[in-house]
């Protein structure tokens, strides 16, 4: 009879207790914060992006860029040189986009599809890139170090 009575008294007290905890708890976890906006508008965004310093030590020329038709996919080619004294390995990916600025899919794979080259000093090269499909509208070249 003595331990209902102790039941009977502690039971709101408990429930006080788990309801604190739980306000409490949810005031220490904020929802995490939202991220920024980016500056650059998407139209204004680089074409030619060189990662990993690689800015320093190549240059790009004018893109020859044959648009979408009804039947062939958009194709790309810009001219890249290595300005330094010694050869560099690169990959380089294009990506392709809609008229919704979306990635244009890669037959099916989202798998990136980084080349391989080896840039001889001052030569020029030429970087291609083809679309998989004739949706695409807009194009991004990367060029990042390879090791």
């Amino acid at each position: 009879m003595n331990a209902l009575r102790n039941v009977r008294r502690c039971g709101p007290a408990v429930v006080t207790l788990t309801l604190a905890t739980v306000v409490l708890t949810g005031c220490l976890y904020p929802n995490p914060p939202a991220t920024k906006a980016d500056p650059v508008a998407r139209e204004n965004y680089p074409r030619n992006i060189a990662l990993q310093n690689l800015d320093y030590g190549m240059v790009g020329g004018a893109p020859s860029v044959e648009p979408s038709t009804a039947d062939k996919p958009m194709r790309v080619s810009v001219p890249m040189r290595n300005i330094t004294d010694y050869g560099i390995n690169v990959q380089y990916m294009f990506e392709f986009f809609d008229t919704q600025g979306r990635v244009v899919p890669r037959a099916g794979s989202s798998v990136q599809n980084w080349r391989f080259v080896h840039m001889d000093p001052s030569v020029m090269m030429y970087f291609d890139g083809a679309a998989l499909d004739t949706t695409a509208v807009d194009w991004r070249l990367t060029v990042r170090s390879a090791r």
